[in-house]
């Protein structure tokens, strides 16, 4: 539980304002093609730096969807328990908000590149 709770402290910040960041990003790029990654140089990994507070400090990161990728994972995992104890144990440590960090769009893996799915739900 403590360790859930020190996870919930120190990533939260930064995951909530990336998820942020890439729901902007991505309604600036409507008519992004699914299985690109929409940059420039397709290698490159950030998407754009946010800001954000952690533990107190301004600090500045690096914007990146393998970051969404893992999340997709962990709340994957969560939906696939299907266990009403998995959910009191999220809210116990604070990580609740971590089941309602989506972006518009799922980021999928391609070669060893993230690369952005499908609109959801009809958003583009």
């Amino acid at each position: 539980m403590a360790l859930l709770r020190f996870i919930a402290e120190d990533y939260l910040p930064d995951i909530t304002a990336q998820v942020g960041f890439v729901r902007g990003w991505l309604a600036e790029r409507p008519d992004l093609e699914p299985g690109t990654n929409g940059l420039a140089r397709p290698g490159d990994r950030a998407i754009g730096k946010v800001a954000l507070e952690w533990r107190g400090i301004p600090i500045e990161v690096g914007v990146l969807p393998y970051r969404l990728y893992l999340l997709q994972k962990v709340q994957d995992a969560v939906s696939a328990a299907g266990d009403a104890s998995v959910g009191t144990l999220l809210e116990a440590t604070g990580l609740t908000p971590l089941l309602d960090l989506k972006a518009q769009r799922r980021v999928e893996r391609k070669g060893r590149l993230e690369v952005w799915g499908a609109w959801l739900d009809g958003a583009a």
